[in-house]
């Protein structure tokens, strides 16, 4: 069984995730969660293969965001460096 995590606070772009997961493999574990803190709470009761994060959630600068992500889960995460220049 592979374990996802979804941290997404727009309800509609979890479901859409989640369904898309479930039709691939009836072999994922999908947990859903709308912030950093729950999915620590998470992360603190079980372990997951992978992580679907939304990387603008509501309320958080993307920027600091981003820091306290790489912090509260201890890996780097890989950004598009221009992605602030390909906003509309």
């Amino acid at each position: 069984m592979t374990h996802i995590l979804i941290i997404e606070d727009d309800p509609m772009v979890q479901f859409i995730h989640q369904s898309y997961l479930e039709k691939i493999s009836s072999d994922y574990v999908i947990d859903v969660c709308t912030s950093i803190e729950e999915s620590l709470l998470i992360l603190n009761e079980k372990s997951v293969d992978l992580i679907l994060l939304d990387i603008h959630l509501d309320g958080e600068d993307s920027d600091e965001s981003g820091e306290d992500q790489d912090s509260c889960f201890g890996y780097k995460f890989a950004r598009n460096p221009d992605h602030h220049a390909n906003r509309a």
